[in-house]
């Protein structure tokens, strides 16, 4: 029934919505050092190295919400956990959501959407700090949270979860929300047979390191998120405004913002098609290739002007152009492991 089908993704598209609205809260948090660094350095006399560790107090705290996520999601549920409000949490928690209540034909077009509204909260809290100061940006913003707050907690619990609690009658009533129909036997049968099986083969932490693929595994991820990282992802969501003043002085550093992140919204979106023709390997490898080049270029460039008395009015179009280069061959290589992000 094609409006059966239509309503069904709707819903799911609905549930996604407000989960994602705590996602671009994220991003709001990611970019904030970015406005508002340089103004605790001028007003409040702070530190370039204490700008530093309120950079990385965030990266703690989101590790540490990692780690309490890991227990929550399965005794308390993934909304009540993303209910939360912690970004460690609502990070790590959102892809089960998701992954758990949306049918496996639109699971990753609703996936991007994760990508998306994180980089819309940065282009948020850039474009709102250069009007705003610190205070009013804050109670700007804080709408979002609530918006999120009241919309999500009317969404249904994952019935993977509620599988799992042995609540089948909960777990039908989400299937039958979310798919738009009441015939939803086949789905919760093959959820159940999901989670017998994760059930029959739990393993534990020390498996990761013990049984052999595993290990493997574990180490794949790692050189992936570290080759993410290490591609200045998170150094210019911290820092693009300085970053930027420095690079192209005689334009606005939030208008250069706002173009990046547009055109690193549009690279998803045609990174996405590609994923799946040209496979995932051959897209990291170029990928991360390019982007160490790009990057390499910029750092020489900033060494030069900033460490030298190098004549370089002949080549300010260079560093642009080269993260330029950086941000899209970058959005090339995360698309397809937005998953492990």
């Amino acid at each position: 029934m094609p409006h059966t089908s239509q309503f069904s993704s709707l819903y799911q598209v609905l549930a996604t919505l407000s989960a994602l609205l705590i996602q671009t809260v994220v991003g709001i948090n990611e970019g904030w050092p970015s406005v508002y660094g340089p103004v605790l350095l001028e007003s409040f006399n702070i530190t370039t190295s204490e700008e530093a560790w309120i950079v990385q107090a965030m990266n703690i705290g989101e590790l540490l919400g990692c780690l309490v996520s890991l227990p929550a999601v399965d005794r308390f549920g993934r909304k009540i956990s993303m209910l939360g409000l912690a970004m460690g949490i609502s990070n790590t928690t959102i892809f089960s959501y998701l992954g758990e209540i949306s049918h496996p034909t639109i699971r990753g077009k609703l996936t991007m959407c994760l990508y998306i509204l994180n980089l819309l909260g940065i282009v948020l809290i850039n474009v709102l700090g250069s009007s705003l100061n610190i205070r009013n940006s804050s109670f700007s913003t804080v709408g979002i949270v609530i918006v999120f707050v009241l919309t999500f907690v009317w969404m249904p619990e994952s019935p993977y979860f509620d599988v799992m609690k042995k609540n089948f009658d909960r777990a039908r009533k989400s299937l039958v929300k979310l798919r738009g129909h009441p015939d939803v036997d086949e789905d919760l049968d093959q959820i159940k047979e999901t989670v017998k099986i994760q059930t029959e083969h739990e393993g534990k932490f020390k498996d990761l390191f013990v049984v052999k693929s595993n290990r493997r595994a574990l180490f794949v991820a790692f050189i992936v998120l570290s080759s993410k990282h290490l591609i200045v992802d998170g150094i210019i969501d911290a820092y693009g405004q300085t970053i930027f003043q420095i690079l192209v002085p005689n334009v606005s550093p939030t208008l250069v913002i706002v173009v990046y992140y547009t055109l690193e919204i549009f690279t998803a979106f045609f990174a996405s098609c590609l994923v799946d023709k040209l496979g995932r390997r051959p897209m990291i490898l170029v990928a991360l290739f390019a982007s160490g080049l790009a990057i390499l270029t910029v750092g020489i460039y900033l060494y030069l002007k900033l460490h030298t008395s190098t004549d370089l009015r002949y080549m300010n179009t260079v560093p642009a152009t080269a993260i330029g280069e950086s941000l899209q061959y970058f959005t090339v290589f995360s698309t397809p492991f937005l998953p492990l992000s």
